[in-house]
């Protein structure tokens, strides 16, 4: 048998956990497939694999060689991919990491026009704000943003994002007008908790910067969750401009400190440092700078 077919397969096994579920996404039979890893197994001389009626695992030599043989299998399918480039067709599996909320009410609208345009794509979307090992977790792309602290990711800037205070006119009319950042430090505030430095706001007018401590009456690790919650008078806010902008647009929220600016941050399109960028992933970084494009 083909050889890389059974390297394939094994992968396939270890990234589903079972033959049964392999087998699936390889579109063939269980049968087949444990052909394949028993005849990787024949070859390399060692047990891959532990198997039992219920489960499947890696034993030590099965993980070392699955992470071993994992860059050679992304180089492979990265130059399969870029040769889709010769006829001109954007085919294969795009598997993408997002953060949460930017993911969910940014780019996920996006992408429905991005499976229209290219049919042969599968598209995998993952939503989660925790930074995602993307080569571990086979991942071609994440959208980032923050800074990049794997060397390994190379980044892209695909657009921007701004902070903005919001709290709801109600609120306001029960507490008072917030003309000074400093006010701030008087105010309940519904902070975001992911950040070490939560309670720290940044305020700018021209040069000058205000840096203030707030005090945290919520705090949530959710944007969207913040900002309902500011919705209902408990507090002020400082969240995207993407979250917050449709409650400003429907009243349910009025700026604050609309006088001051805050900070902006560069949204990054990352993916694994390698030789060969697939052609399906650098379309996908083009369609992203095209449809987020933002002029701050």
């Amino acid at each position: 048998m083909d050889h890389l077919e059974s390297i394939n397969a094994f992968c396939k096994v270890v990234e589903t956990g079972g033959f049964s579920s392999a087998a699936n996404k390889l579109d063939t039979s269980v049968a087949r497939v444990s052909k394949l890893v028993t005849e990787l197994e024949s070859r390399l001389g060692a047990r891959l694999l532990h198997r039992t009626t219920r489960s499947v695992s890696t034993t030590e030599i099965g993980e070392h060689y699955y992470h071993s043989i994992q860059p050679v299998v992304r180089e492979i399918a990265d130059v399969e991919s870029n040769l889709s480039h010769l006829t001109e067709q954007v085919s294969g599996k795009l598997k993408v990491a997002l953060p949460l909320d930017y993911g969910r009410i940014v780019v996920a609208p996006l992408m429905a026009e991005f499976c229209k345009l290219y049919p042969h794509i599968k598209l995998e979307l993952a939503f989660n704000d925790a930074h995602t090992d993307l080569v571990n977790g086979g991942f071609d792309l994440a959208i980032r943003i923050s800074k990049l602290k794997d060397s390994s990711l190379i980044a892209r800037p695909i657009s921007q994002m701004k902070l903005i205070a919001a709290a709801s006119p109600s609120y306001l009319a029960q507490r008072g007008a917030i003309e000074h950042p400093e006010a701030l430090r008087q105010h309940d505030c519904i902070c975001y908790t992911v950040p070490t430095t939560v309670n720290n706001w940044h305020f700018y007018l021209g040069k000058q910067e205000f840096d203030v401590t707030v005090q945290a009456k919520i705090g949530v690790n959710n944007g969207d969750a913040a900002a309902q919650l500011a919705t209902k008078s408990c507090g002020v806010i400082l969240q995207p401009d993407f979250i917050v902008q449709p409650y400003l647009d429907s009243g349910e929220l009025v700026p604050v400190l609309s006088n001051y600016s805050s900070r902006s941050f560069d949204v990054y399109a990352a993916y694994p440092a390698r030789q060969f960028v697939p052609f399906k992933v650098q379309k996908l970084i083009e369609f992203l700078r095209a449809g987020l494009r933002r002029d701050y």
